[in-house]
């Protein structure tokens, strides 16, 4: 998922050149903060919305003469160098926030074999997971329940409760005769 910000600096760039070169992924990377794999793609298939008239931004804000869509055997002039400058300029976005670490959870897994919810905002401070999905990591690691019956037909059970137990064997022993 990219930031406005990210999605307006892919823009800007797309709208003067379709077809990024090598140092231009990489200028974009230092830039915007996006792995290569993720710029790339976004311009591939950006590149095919664009083919097939579905890039309404484009038709917006493409300037005028300029043709609607470049062929990568036709060279596309570099962008101009004053809006590399800029983004040049431009601080790069903050980091994104490190991937979640669930060795706090296996480690105290391992130790206790259950949550006490004391520890529940340290566990989901050390993991960098919300409090929601520290709970839902510890309920995956509980054994299922074991299968239960219920019979929920009350009827059936009122009756059983109402006959004494002595009747019944009563009932037995003249069915016998």
């Amino acid at each position: 998922r990219k930031t406005k910000e990210q999605l307006a600096i892919l823009k800007s760039f797309f709208l003067q050149c379709q077809w990024a070169r090598r140092e231009d992924y990489h200028k974009l990377e230092q830039i915007t903060g996006l792995p290569r794999p993720e710029i790339i793609q976004w311009f591939g298939d950006t590149r095919y919305a664009l083919k097939h008239g579905q890039l309404k931004w484009f038709r917006d804000n493409a300037v005028p003469g300029a043709p609607s869509f470049q062929d990568p055997a036709i060279p596309t002039p570099p962008p101009s160098t004053r809006s590399l400058n800029e983004w040049a300029d431009t601080p790069p976005l903050p980091n994104p926030p490190p991937p979640p670490d669930i060795r706090p959870l296996e480690r105290y897994w391992a130790a206790h074999q259950q949550l006490r919810e004391s520890d529940i905002p340290q566990l989901s401070q050390a993991s960098r997971l919300s409090t929601q999905q520290v709970l839902d990591w510890f309920d995956s690691r509980l054994p299922e329940p074991a299968e239960v019956v219920v019979c929920l037909d009350e009827e059936e059970e009122e009756e059983e409760e109402e006959l004494p137990e002595d009747d019944e064997d009563e009932e037995e022993e003249e069915e016998e005769d």
